[in-house]
């Protein structure tokens, strides 16, 4: 998880970051895509209050669909519905968010 934070971090851009995240140099041996929404979902989600604004984090994933329209939109979609079937066991704060 750190790794992708580092992104965060060295990234001017939100498409920078999108890109940085993109060449993950083992990509090939993991399943890329769902490591990063899981990793930008608990960004989002950590408590007190997330790192950077919460509109960052949507940019960032917005920027990953439009760089990966085969297989982002997707991964995404699956975890938003993921999301919304525990919405009941979220602490308020996520929630709101």
């Amino acid at each position: 998880m750190e790794g992708a934070l580092i992104l965060f971090v060295i990234s001017s851009t939100v498409q920078k970051c999108a890109l940085n995240l993109l060449e993950f140099p083992y990509k090939l041996k993991i399943p890329l895509e769902y490591c990063m929404v899981e990793v930008i979902f608990a960004e989002l989600f950590n408590l007190p209050t997330p790192r950077y604004l919460e509109v960052f984090y949507g940019s960032v994933l917005i920027e990953l669909c439009k760089l990966q329209p085969t297989t982002m939109p997707q991964v995404l979609a699956q975890a938003t519905e993921m999301l919304f079937f525990r919405i009941e066991t979220m602490n308020v704060t996520c929630f709101d968010r």
